[in-house]
């Protein structure tokens, strides 16, 4: 694949090498965390941070937790980033999110905000990709393994031309939808051949299928 034609290096053992005309600065810099109570349930839109996302959560059947009063959430206005970084130990939870509309979650989670003009959606793949290579668990502190609002402001981050932020988002965007697509195409044809095994299993030990003269090959596959 095309590479920049030159590259720095950082101070950050994740993050070698970056494109020389890409900042490189603290995320304090560009984002604000904040912190807007629910006051008087003003926000009735419940989200929660899951694997898949930030999605809605229905306040009769929520998923996980819920507390008995919603006026302990916070707000959060689309576009924000939201962090959940205790018990930092559990790699299967997520971390990360896009707030995809306003709404409340949780106050033990971390909510920034832009300062100023960016691509919010590149910099929530560039905390994914922290994520996901376990970053933040080798930062958190405490017997619960926890980065704080703080923490979290004073790690440093890259920062593309505006111009080229965009461009990322859309190049991930497009990449991402299809590789989604090859997923569900594959799990559509493992469901099938999960039902075909099961069906053929069933047909078999129960005489619906005669199998006295079939031939076994030596190397099974399927055909």
């Amino acid at each position: 694949m095309k590479r920049y034609k030159t590259y720095k290096t950082t101070d950050q053992s994740w993050l070698t090498n970056v494109p020389k005309h890409w900042g490189y600065v603290k995320c304090k810099t560009l984002f604000a965390t904040q912190t807007e109570k629910n006051k008087n349930n003003e926000e009735g839109n419940i989200l929660s941070l899951t694997l898949q996302g930030v999605v809605r959560n229905n306040r009769e059947k929520p998923i996980g937790l819920s507390p008995s009063d919603y006026r302990t959430y916070q707000i959060f206005e689309k576009d924000d980033l939201v962090f959940k970084l205790i018990d930092l130990e559990n790699i299967s939870t997520s971390r990360v999110g896009l707030v995809p509309e306003r709404g409340i979650m949780s106050s033990a989670y971390i909510r920034l905000s832009a300062k100023c003009d960016i691509n919010t959606r590149y910099f929530y793949f560039q905390y994914y990709d922290l994520w996901l290579r376990q970053i933040f668990n080798g930062l958190g502190a405490g017997v619960r393994q926890t980065l704080s609002a703080n923490d979290l402001l004073n790690i440093k981050i890259v920062v593309p031309p505006r111009d080229e932020q965009d461009q990322i988002v859309r190049y991930l965007d497009s990449k991402i939808s299809a590789i989604d697509a090859g997923i569900s195409k594959l799990e559509e044809q493992i469901k099938c051949l999960k039902e075909l095994k099961s069906t053929l299993i069933s047909d078999v030990v129960t005489g619906k299928i005669d199998v006295r003269d079939a031939e076994i090959p030596t190397n099974p596959s399927m055909e």
